[in-house]
């Protein structure tokens, strides 16, 4: 299943890792059909991601994901392995190019990759 990102829902501000200047690192949830597996593919959460081309503003479907942060994935009834939830961390924040260099995505939010289990 493609990334959905009214599926992903920050659950808290953790500070597992203290706070520093941008912040203390959050728990995400993302609870879909989509695996696991799926959901470690590179850049997965498109826009999803803090930060932007543009420095003064963020898109408002820019979440705020960081390096760091933990994200918790939980299959939902109509995945394959109903139930099944694994728990990642947030390994990379990349522009995506192809929507960073349209007019109407320079303010998009990075694309995130997620660990592998």
């Amino acid at each position: 299943m493609a990334y959905s990102s009214s599926l992903l829902r920050k659950i808290t501000d953790a500070g597992l890792f203290g706070s520093s200047e941008s912040g203390p690192n959050g728990i995400w949830l993302y609870r879909s059909t989509a695996a696991s597996t799926e959901a470690t593919a590179t850049g997965y959460f498109a826009r999803a991601g803090i930060g932007s081309r543009s420095p003064t503003s963020q898109a408002a479907d820019n979440l705020g994901m960081r390096v760091g942060d933990i994200v918790i994935v939980s299959e939902s009834t109509g995945g394959a392995t109903p139930g099944r939830t694994t728990i990642h961390s947030a390994i990379g924040s990349t522009a995506n190019q192809a929507s960073t260099s349209a007019s109407t995505g320079f303010n998009a939010g990075y694309d995130v990759s997620i660990s592998s289990t």
